[in-house]
């Protein structure tokens, strides 16, 4: 959680605070104190979304709390949209984990999912029309995305 190490780091650094603001930077929104930006002007392959997260100082999404990015997402968009994530298991076929290392819960996952149906499905979609929200999928198929920014933390008096 890149928030929680900022407000850890400001209180180790002997800053105390009455308050503290997370904020976005421009075009991303917070969700739990996440920074994330959904992309929906083209499609792109898992890879080539990672790629083009990079370009905008971010990474694909590996949100903490996946039912409170589906609540953004279906609250700003509507029913109907699918995004990549940066959920895969290509390193270890099965072990479903995020891009920041960290383990996609059991819990995230739709029906039977993830399968791995006909093989090749390495790469996480959330779905706002699913709940759970996630499904495996071939990385190569041409999808929206979310990227993942860090937050901005302030502490003042």
């Amino acid at each position: 959680m890149r928030v929680s190490r900022s407000i850890l780091l400001l209180l180790v650094a002997g800053v105390t605070a009455r308050n503290i603001k997370v904020s976005c930077p421009d075009d991303f929104f917070l969700v739990t104190n996440q920074c994330f930006k959904a992309v929906l002007e083209y499609r792109s392959r898992w890879c080539d979304a990672r790629l083009e997260c990079s370009r905008m100082n971010a990474d694909l999404a590996s949100p903490n709390d996946v039912g409170s990015l589906h609540e953004a997402l279906l609250s700003r968009y509507g029913t109907g949209h699918v995004f990549w994530l940066g959920g895969s298991d290509s390193v270890s076929e099965g072990d479903w984990r995020w891009v920041s290392g960290k383990s996609i819960p059991k819990e995230s996952w739709r029906g039977v999912q993830p399968d791995d149906c006909c093989g090749g499905e390495d790469c996480a979609l959330l779905g706002t029309s699913w709940n759970p929200p996630l499904n495996d999928n071939n990385c190569s198929n041409m999808r929206f995305f979310v990227c993942e920014t860090t937050a901005i933390v302030e502490a003042f008096n």
